[in-house]
């Protein structure tokens, strides 16, 4: 398993800790007078979680619009589209950035709706102490930031075990658990998936798009982008292996995915990791 670079924010201080995430950022957008902050997929590596502190604003995901109110929160995976338009009076969001290998995999497992009604109050306190503790540079502190993420992580599925309905949600959990569990199978579609929930594509494709905001094949595919990015950046195992790994025997089809993703080819893709990770090991040497 590939391990994550950690860097501390807002000084470019890089210090490396064999964790599987870590809390890369956290901090507050203030938006008015209908401000827009728009992030390309391609340029976005890690997962974020967004709490609405507060007034009101609108926020997009796969090309679906949400008015987002004080206690709302919604994530967003790596190599998605962010988009966040205020309005005319003060819009404030926090945000928790959260990178490494298994970023994705993190939010998904919770099997939390993306975009959740009345969350909570906001953690003020929670996440201003993480901003406060980001520029440390000291592996404890690392450390800690990642506790504390998940610790907003518990905080949004509530003290109440009813504030989030789970019955409501068991297709999508079905579906996720699926994916995350045969992804490498190459047969694995949406229809051999309705097969085996025993429900007809529609209705899968209508549950999971209510419950997930984003309709199986996306959701699919991007999952398996997920796990071939993590295999090019922590292995060297040829990319025609890679694929065949992430279900996708066709080498051509793996380099579209993988295109569509972050923008490159994956052989672009791996180098481009391996320079990081070199002017990283540089600047750790640097500074010790």
């Amino acid at each position: 398993m590939a391990f994550h670079y950690y860097h501390s924010s807002p000084q470019e201080i890089f210090t490396f800790v064999p964790m599987l995430f870590h809390c890369q950022s956290c901090g507050m957008h203030t938006l008015e007078n209908s401000r827009r902050i728009h992030q390309g997929a391609a340029g976005n590596y890690h997962a974020v979680i967004y709490w609405c502190a507060e007034g009101c604003g609108t926020i997009k995901l796969h090309g679906e619009s949400y008015r987002m109110e004080p206690g709302d929160v919604l994530f967003y995976l790596p190599h998605e589209d962010r988009d966040l338009i205020g309005g005319k009076e003060v819009w404030k969001v926090a945000w928790c950035g959260i990178s490494g290998p298994v970023a994705a995999a993190l939010i998904l497992s919770y099997e939390y709706p993306r975009f959740i009604k009345n969350a909570g109050p906001y953690p003020k306190e929670l996440f201003e102490e993480m901003e406060r503790l980001l520029p440390n540079n000291d592996p404890y502190t690392i450390r800690h930031l990642a506790a504390m993420t998940l610790e907003v992580l518990a905080l949004i599925g509530g003290k109440e075990a009813k504030r989030i309905s789970y019955r409501e949600q068991e297709i999508g959990k079905r579906f996720v658990q699926i994916v995350n569990s045969r992804f490498h199978d190459p047969t694995l579609n949406v229809e051999s998936i309705a097969d085996i929930l025993g429900i007809h594509p529609s209705t899968l494709a209508r549950k999971v798009k209510k419950e997930l905001c984003r309709t199986p094949q996306n959701y699919l595919r991007s999952y398996r982008a997920q796990q071939g990015l993590t295999l090019l950046s922590g292995t060297d195992l040829p990319v025609s292996e890679i694929a065949k790994r992430c279900g996708l025997p066709d080498k051509t089809h793996f380099y579209t995915i993988i295109r569509q993703s972050v923008g490159v080819s994956p052989t672009e893709y791996r180098e481009n990791e391996r320079k990081n990770k070199d002017r990283i090991s540089g600047k750790n040497e640097q500074i010790g």
